[in-house]
């Protein structure tokens, strides 16, 4: 089994729109990194990013989130890397939207400037739409390129 080393860090920034306002005013969105990081049936790691201290509507995040990814090269190409955004509210989390990359092949560090999409079978509210846009960089490696 091939075993690489995907790296999702610093400066993911996040502007979203107006709409996502919630009854506190400014919005304190968190976002939730999913990586498929072994083949079927196994399954995917998860990420939140950190809780920052005001509310923005255009959050940075500097974090590092380190993933060991393992497929063979008898396994299927893995599934897309997908974002998910909330809004924290209190204790609760509403969902913003989401938005998805596809799985690097290649070794190499990739920038994404991505808008975010709502699925409205996961909105709490159908008239809160998500939208803005969510910027990324990923670094990938393998350990067998070393």
């Amino acid at each position: 089994e091939e075993g690489q080393a995907m790296e999702v860090f610093s400066k993911m920034g996040l502007k979203i729109g107006g709409a996502t306002r919630n009854r506190m005013g400014e919005p304190r969105p968190r976002v939730t990194v999913n990586v498929p990081s072994q083949a079927p049936p196994n399954g995917n790691e998860e990420r939140n990013t950190p809780e920052l201290p005001e509310r923005t509507a255009n959050p940075v995040y500097n974090s590092t989130w380190y993933f060991t990814v393992e497929y063979s090269v008898e396994d299927k190409p893995p599934p897309p890397i997908s974002f998910e955004v909330h809004d924290e509210l209190g204790s609760s989390l509403e969902y913003v939207g989401e938005a998805s990359v596809p799985f690097p092949l290649r070794p190499g560090q990739y920038q994404y400037h991505l808008p975010i999409e709502s699925d409205r079978s996961k909105l709490t509210d159908n008239t809160k739409v998500g939208r803005g846009f969510l910027s990324v960089q990923l670094r990938w490696k393998s350990d067998q390129a070393e």
